[in-house]
């Protein structure tokens, strides 16, 4: 979570990047040596401030990041917590700590983590596979309700509600004491929110970037292939706080330049104000139940009535091709999303939010699973196990295609559908840029 400061630290220490990666190395440091005298290491750092590490990722933390320390079962929290703290005095960096996990010293309850930061170290482990990473995520327990009340959840607690710690953030936004370190606690949250409310979602979909640092995340956001309703609606919004940080970033360099602790006051509370605004207007969109959250993360993969080819994958290695238009959108059937429970074979605590969707062309395949998303969305095309039995790909196609393969299947020719069954199945079926079920995709290329 990136920081906010008060004048006066501004002005005795200049935050750097150099800086949070000297405190991440001092405190990846300091575990690796403690976590020598035990058979398992119980701490890990993470966040953003990690990516800097892989030979092939650069530093996505910033000057303003925190060094984020996950702190397992059993572990010494106690000297961890007191190295921390004297990193922090040193540098400036603030150290976040998350507990996972029982401790009967420094915690003593069992600690969640949330699906989206399971998915985090997902991405770490896969990326640092010598680190202890994947180790370290066995050792969690992963909050067990679907993704979408997770999201839901994570709102309600940043909404400003009666009687949450964001409430008077909101109501009295013009007379807060930014010199107060909870409050600019609060206002980082709310700066981190677009973030952190994409990672969720992206998650969800199964489209989470790595590396999941901000810039990386907002760019798949920014470049979302397909109609998505949190995007229209929130991009504006979520632009606006990013203009925030950016205007910040610059007022840091200000009062470097000299800038009077006055006008820096004033400063910082346009920004803070527009900052809460914005937030404040995005609250109010995405709604506070799940239904809400339903309507606000509605995807539509391909419009109603766009022209489409639909391939059937026969067992021996044959198929048949339509061209259709089709009658409700795909990725928005007619009954609406519905949702059901699902163990996350990845996360085993966790219980996973698929989404259910249809064909809805001719009847339909109705009642389907989620359907991944082809690796290339402008050439790949949907394919997905049918509700009873074979294969199907679908792809969005321009009107003069349409038109050319129509009239050659109107001809009702054997051979001319099966030529053109063989030409589109080619493409269908490339790995390369769609994702193919693993059965289907076993077939030998001569079948097809």
């Amino acid at each position: 979570m990136s920081k906010f400061y008060a004048y006066k630290e501004l002005r005795e220490r200049f935050p750097t990047k150099e800086a949070v990666s000297e405190a991440r190395n001092r405190v990846e440091t300091f575990i690796s040596e403690i976590s020598k005298r035990s058979s398992s290491r119980n701490a890990v750092v993470f966040g953003s401030a990690v990516w800097g590490t892989h030979p092939r990722i650069g530093d996505q933390h910033t000057r303003r990041s925190d060094v984020d320390v996950a702190i397992g079962q059993g572990y010494a929290g106690e000297e961890l917590e007191k190295l921390c703290a004297q990193v922090t005095e040193q540098t400036g960096v603030p150290t976040e700590f998350t507990k996972v996990g029982i401790d009967g010293g420094m915690y003593d309850k069992t600690c969640f983590i949330s699906p989206s930061t399971a998915d985090h170290f997902r991405l770490l482990a896969g990326k640092f596979p010598k680190k202890p990473y994947e180790d370290f995520k066995k050792t969690m327990e992963v909050l067990a309700i679907p993704r979408a009340e997770d999201i839901t959840n994570y709102v309600g607690r940043l909404s400003g509600n009666i009687g949450s710690d964001f409430h008077d953030l909101f109501v009295n936004r013009r007379h807060m004491d930014w010199t107060n370190p909870e409050n600019l606690k609060l206002l980082a949250k709310l700066e981190n929110f677009p973030d952190h409310f994409i990672r969720k979602i992206l998650g969800m979909e199964k489209m989470l970037p790595c590396p999941d640092s901000k810039q990386v995340v907002w760019e798949v956001f920014s470049h979302f292939p397909y109609q998505w309703v949190a995007k229209e609606k929130l991009a504006g919004h979520f632009r606006s706080m990013r203009g925030c940080s950016a205007a910040y970033e610059k007022l840091i360099d200000e009062v470097s330049a000299g800038l009077s602790d006055w006008k820096y006051d004033c400063k910082f509370e346009n920004i803070a104000n527009d900052l809460i605004l914005n937030a404040a207007a995005c609250f109010s969109m995405i709604g506070h139940t799940e239904s809400d959250l339903e309507r606000i993360l509605h995807i539509t993969r391909i419009p109603k009535g766009t022209p489409v080819i639909i391939l059937t994958h026969f067992g021996d290695g044959g198929g048949w091709v339509n061209a259709k238009r089709l009658d409700e959108d795909f990725g928005n059937p007619k009954a609406g999303v519905k949702y059901f429970v699902k163990n996350d074979p990845a996360t085993p605590y966790e219980q996973k939010q698929y989404g259910q969707t249809e064909i809805p062309y001719f009847g339909g395949d109705n009642g389907l699973q989620r359907i991944d998303d082809p690796i290339n969305p402008s050439r790949g095309w949907f394919t997905y196990k049918r509700s009873g039995s074979g294969f199907c790909s679908i792809r969005a196609c321009d009107e003069a295609t349409f038109q050319n393969l129509k009239g050659d299947l109107d001809k009702d020719d054997p051979d001319v559908r099966r030529a053109h069954y063989r030409s589109l199945a080619n493409q269908a079926l490339n790995p390369e840029y769609s994702r193919v079920p693993r059965k289907l995709l076993n077939r030998s290329a001569a079948s097809v």
